[in-house]
């Protein structure tokens, strides 16, 4: 049984919970029962980070989720949600989950793991999220629909984008609408691109995205070494913005607190830069 009365001073336990929480998320709930200092203490970083999960095994989660921020006073999750992992495999799927994320329109991280079937999000839902810096987009039916690629700058859902990772599925080839999507971007300074769209596309962003600052070829961890092959086939593989870097899981890219393959390829930069 712990003491229900600090041990340490109140700043250092503190500091103490939340590095725990932030090495670990999954030991959130059970730090949050230490005390109910330590429940306060760790409420933001308990809502700051969800996962919504819409497959056939997933509903009983999803409720609890759904529960859970529909229970907290108007305001809350605006405030303190700021990333939001997204996948879905069941038909109509979409029609749960966007709900959820409206009532998070402070996020800034958000990864997005969703097809047609499951219910691609409008423009509508789009421009209630405002603040994304950060995303992760599988597959690429984001960029498919029969609306004109203006009505997602209308939106003004991508106009402070800094960082983006796109994998379309089966690490098909990325297709012409989605790249020109890509390119005109305004605020995006980090591109990451699975390694097998590198010889078609890499050459095309390089020169056309206009803040470009860092172009990432990422393989999964246990295939990296098969990267520099796909380097030598492309003329333009001493462009100093051009990095490789492996992922482990497939929302890395938008990763709130943890390190992740964006930090490897600035750290690359940086070295390369100083030489």
């Amino acid at each position: 049984m712990f003491p229900d009365g600090p041990v340490f001073p109140p700043e250092l336990e503190t500091e103490v919970f939340t590095l725990a929480a932030y090495e670990n998320r999954a030991d959130i709930p059970r730090l949050r029962l230490v005390a109910r200092r330590t429940c306060e203490w760790l409420e933001r970083s308990f809502y700051e980070s969800i996962k919504l999960a819409c497959g056939h095994s997933d509903n009983h989660r999803l409720i609890s989720i759904r529960d859970a921020l529909h229970s907290k006073p108007p305001g809350f999750t605006a405030q303190i949600v700021r990333h939001a992992s997204v996948q879905a495999t069941r038909p109509n799927a979409g029609a749960q989950l966007w709900p959820l994320l409206l009532l998070c329109p402070g996020l800034t991280h958000l990864a997005l793991n969703i097809n047609s079937v499951a219910g691609i999000p409008s423009e509508d839902i789009l421009s209630r999220l405002p603040n994304i810096r950060r995303i992760v987009v599988i597959p690429d039916e984001l960029f498919c629909r029969t609306h004109q690629l203006a009505d997602f700058y209308v939106s003004g859902f991508f106009n402070h984008l800094t960082h983006f990772t796109f994998l379309p599925s089966g690490q098909k080839l990325i297709s012409e609408r989605a790249a020109a999507f890509i390119c005109a971007l305004p605020a995006m300074t980090h591109l990451a691109i699975h390694h097998t769209n590198a010889t078609r596309w890499a050459p095309d962003f390089l020169a056309q995205c206009p803040a470009l600052r860092v172009l990432c070829l990422i393989a999964w961890t246990d295939r990296v070494g098969h990267v520099p092959e796909v380097l030598a086939r492309i003329d333009l593989s001493v462009d100093p913005r051009l990095c490789v870097a492996g992922y482990r899981t497939w929302n890395e890219g938008a990763s709130l607190h943890e390190r992740c393959f964006w930090d490897v390829a600035d750290e690359c930069i940086a070295a390369r830069k100083a030489g």
